[in-house]
């Protein structure tokens, strides 16, 4: 903590001696997230230091965060070496993945900047790419198996598309972004 012209550890940081920290964001209830290389997420709050989401956790030990930015709501972005950009909640709740399966044209991102009209920017090792977060517009990756569409249209909670190969659908919410994949309505093709 820096006071001043000071730099304290402050209580329980010695946990940090070997771990390497690359992000901080101001969190909830005067706390702070702290993001670590090939440790994952830590809450500190009440001069406590406690890991956050040990589901979150699990996948971040193995793709290696570079770095952090707060989105505007109660949404984070987390930039990885290996799988590209992971947005989740405040509560831990996965939101999106986008990385070169999903149209960004390299996986390691090694910063973030979220601009004044909420679009998030993405320095790549290879390249920077936009995200245009604020935007209601959605693109799904491109799908050969589907074909080339021609109409559209959300009805009870299913995303449908009707390509030249047939009718697909899939089960979609707007809201965080489901992962789910396009399956062809039988009888349609």
């Amino acid at each position: 903590k820096l006071d001043g012209r000071n730099i304290q550890l402050i209580k329980g940081g010695v946990f940090f001696k070997d771990i390497e920290i690359v992000g901080m964001v101001p969190f909830t209830d005067n706390s702070i997230l702290i993001s670590t290389a090939l440790n994952g997420l830590f809450l500190y709050k009440d001069n406590r230091i406690q890991d956050w989401n040990i589901n979150l956790n699990s996948v971040f030990k193995t793709k290696q965060i570079f770095c952090m930015v707060r989105l505007n709501g109660e949404y984070l972005a987390v930039g990885t070496v290996r799988d590209g950009l992971y947005v989740f909640n405040t509560k831990g709740e996965f939101v999106q993945q986008v990385n070169t399966k999903t149209g960004l044209q390299n996986n390691t991102i090694l910063s973030l900047h979220l601009d004044r009209d909420e679009n998030l920017w993405l320095g790549l090792d290879n390249g920077i790419d936009l995200l245009e977060i604020s935007s209601p517009l959605s693109t799904f990756p491109r799908n050969n198996e589907i074909g080339s569409g021609y109409a559209s249209i959300y009805h009870k909670g299913h995303l449908y598309l009707g390509t030249n190969m047939g009718l697909f659908v899939k089960k979609h919410d707007f809201s965080n972004h489901s992962r789910n994949e396009f399956e062809l309505v039988k009888n349609t093709s």
